[in-house]
């Protein structure tokens, strides 16, 4: 009997150390810090058209357009001018932007534009006009199947002009 008694104290602080052990680890993995920003944005190239809509998505800050070459660009939709793109200044697509207002051609429409700076792209990205020091930058992206993958973590600065 005797050593029964000394027996179960000892299991019962084992399992407890155990019961402890897991708690803390279980904790731990639960509490770490994720990572919640997608890596990759997906575009369905029937969405995508030479000369058409850019595909956006403004919480990402991209836009992603079909080049009269068939290659696809993922551009980043913030104002390449370092004072309003820490500001956090995006170039939305604007469908309706009259390119004739930068010395663009008459009656042709769509521009990227800085509502920060002025900034104006055309859907290629190229500056048109305003103090951006360079065209917009690039996400890579690959094509998969009937998607065009754009990889959110790998971006390609454009040079300074």
């Amino acid at each position: 009997m005797r050593s029964s008694r000394k027996t179960l104290p000892t299991i019962a602080l084992i399992a407890g150390a155990v019961v402890a052990m897991a708690v803390i680890v279980g904790s731990i993995l639960f509490l770490r810090p994720r990572d919640p920003s997608p890596r990759e944005f997906t575009v369905p190239i029937a969405s995508l058209s030479v000369g058409g809509e850019p595909y956006c998505d403004e919480s990402l800050h991209v836009c992603v357009v079909e080049t009269e070459t068939g290659r696809y660009l993922a551009l980043v939709i913030l104002d390449t001018h370092p004072h309003f793109r820490d500001r956090g200044c995006t170039t939305p697509w604007r469908a309706d932007f009259d390119l004739a207002q930068v010395n663009g051609p008459a009656g042709a429409t769509g521009a990227f534009r800085s509502g920060c700076s002025g900034a104006t792209f055309d859907r290629t990205g190229r500056l048109l006009f305003g103090p951006a020091p360079r065209d917009l930058d690039r996400f890579a992206t690959e094509v998969r199947g009937e998607k065009v993958i754009v990889l959110l973590d790998k971006v390609i600065q454009s040079p300074a002009r």
